[in-house]
């Protein structure tokens, strides 16, 4: 799978018409900021839009910071055009001084409300265990071994769940 960095990209937006830039985040995250030019397609959508994607020669996919967009190129494989992912995401695009285009939604992104939901979970299950019952301090357990299950697996489960939620769509 190739990558790209963020100025061959902009420097390739320029000279190629032929070219089909992908965002595969979130309808949310999308929608609050986004790179010009590039069509949104959530990554858990991709596979419903192979068809209209099936004769584009080149193909590049972008997310919040990689992992999304080199899932969307492994899912797509077997395609025959040149087909590669932003390294960095959206994140390096604006790190590099590149120009984003602000939407009017105002929403948390999808792993910020991860961190606020483990917080809070951690967070809970620590004073209930402390002032009701003892054996709260499980539902700590339980959001710690998600989150080592998420840094060793590199799939978070709870994102994948919150991304499907309605404010997310």
């Amino acid at each position: 799978m190739k990558e790209i960095n963020s100025q061959d990209l902009h420097r390739l937006k320029q000279v190629d018409s032929e070219l089909v830039c992908i965002d595969v985040r979130s309808k949310s995250e999308f929608d609050s900021e986004y790179i010009q030019g590039f069509k949104h397609i959530a990554l858990d959508q991709l596979s419903s839009h192979l068809d209209e994607l099936k004769n584009t020669q080149q193909l590049v996919f972008s997310c919040a910071s990689g992992f999304r967009s080199r899932k969307a190129c492994e899912l797509l494989k077997d395609h025959p055009g040149n087909m590669m992912h932003l390294a960095g995401g959206i994140a390096a695009w604006k790190a590099a001084g590149l120009e984003t285009i602000k939407g009017t939604r105002n929403s948390i992104s999808v792993m910020r409300q991860v961190q606020i939901v483990v917080g809070f979970g951690v967070l809970a299950g620590v004073l209930l265990a402390q002032f009701y019952n003892p054996h709260f301090i499980w539902l700590s357990a339980f959001f710690g071994a998600g989150l080592l299950f998420a840094g060793l697996s590199n799939t978070c489960m709870l994102a994948l769940l919150l991304a499907k939620m309605p404010w997310n769509r």
